[in-house]
C-alpha cells in the first residue's frame, strides 16, 4: 500500500547552556520536495513557510503522546531562498525516479556465506562455527569459486549497467552528506529554544522529552488531518542541572493518544 506520510520531523538535541535548548530539527519529505505537501494545491516542501510548535514535556514517566501536558514554544521557520533552485537542480543531477516502487527483498532461494579466515579465527578464539548456514571455515569457499559454472566456457557476456534512475529519498540522503546543502534545503533546521525565559531554568531538572509539531499558521498544517500524513518523533532529554552537551542516539514515535504498540526496551536501553 501507498504510504500517506508527506512529512516527518525529527528532533535531535545539540546542547543545553543551562538556559537554552539547542537541538537541529530534521524535516524530512516523503514524496518529492517539489510537490504540494498535500494532495492536490499548496506549497511544496521546497517553498513552504513554516511554523514549528516546539513541546516540551517535563519528567520521563512515560512516553509522550499529543494529548500529553506539555508546554509549547513556537519558532517561524521561513522558507530558504535558495532551497527551491537547488531542488531544481538536483532533479537535474540525478535522474528522479517518479514513482520508485517497493524495496525487493532479498529472495529465500539464496543465501550468502561468508568465509572466516585464519587470522580471524584465531582473534575471537574460533572452535566451531555458530552458525553453518552463514559462515564457512572450510575449503567449499575456494571449491565454488574454482569449480563454479560461471568459471566455465562458453562464457557470459556482461552488459554494461542501465544507469540508475534515483527516487527522492536517495536523493535527499546525499544531500545530507553535506551539512551546508542539507540547512539551505531546509531538511535541516537549527532551532535554539530559551527555556529560561519561557518557561523555567529548570524545567528539566528531572529530565524529559521535544518533539516538533506544526502549528495552524504553517504551511502544511493540513497534512495533520491526514491519517499519517505527518509523523512527529520525539527525542528523550536527559536530567539537566548543569551546562552540557546532549546526544540523541534514538527517536520515539509520537502518537494522538496511545504510543504505538511495540518493545520500547531496546530504545531504553540505547538511549
Amino acid at each position: 500500500m501507498a504510504s500517506t506520510t508527506r512529512l516527518n520531523l525529527l528532533p535531535y538535541l545539540q546542547n543545553w547552556d543551562g538556559a537554552s535548548l539547542s537541538l537541529r530539527l530534521l524535516a524530512i519529505p516523503r514524496a518529492s520536495p517539489l510537490d504540494p505537501l498535500a494532495a492536490g494545491a499548496g506549497p511544496s516542501f521546497a517553498t513552504a513557510n513554516f511554523v514549528f510548535d516546539v513541546n516540551l514535556v517535563q519528567g520521563l514517566d512515560a512516553i509522550p503522546t499529543l494529548a500529553t501536558p506539555l508546554s509549547t514554544v513556537t519558532v517561524a521557520a521561513p522558507q530558504q531562498a535558495q532551497a527551491k533552485n537547488l531542488f531544481d537542480q538536483l532533479a537535474t543531477v540525478f535522474p528522479i525516479d517518479p514513482a520508485p516502487g517497493p524495496a525487493n527483498p532479498r529472495s529465500g532461494l539464496r543465501t550468502f556465506r561468508k568465509y572466516l579466515p585464519p587470522t580471524y579465527r584465531d582473534a575471537i578464539g574460533y572452535s566451531e562455527p555458530r552458525n553453518g548456514a552463514y559462515t564457512v571455515a572450510d575449503h567449499s569457499y575456494f571449491c565454488s569459486l574454482r569449480s563454479g559454472a560461471s568459471n566455465k566456457p562458453p562464457y557470459k557476456k556482461i552488459k554494461p549497467p542501465v544507469a540508475p534512475k534515483f527516487p527522492w529519498g536517495k536523493v535527499i540522503a546525499i544531500a545530507m552528506r553535506h551539512p551546508t546543502l542539507a540547512t539551505t534545503l531546509g531538511l535541516v533546521q537549527p532551532l535554539v529554544i530559551d527555556v529560561k525565559a519561557k518557561l523555567a531554568a529548570d524545567f528539566f531538572k528531572e529530565g524529559g522529552w521535544v518533539f516538533v509539531a506544526l502549528n495552524p499558521a504553517s504551511d502544511g498544517y493540513g497534512l495533520t488531518a491526514i491519517t499519517d500524513g505527518l509523523k512527529v518523533y520525539a527525542a528523550r532529554v536527559p536530567p539537566l542541572t548543569q551546562a552540557r552537551t546532549l546526544f540523541t542516539p534514538v527517536l520515539f514515535p509520537v502518537a494522538a493518544t496511545t504510543p504505538p504498540p511495540g518493545p520500547y526496551d531496546d530504545l531504553f536501553l540505547e538511549v
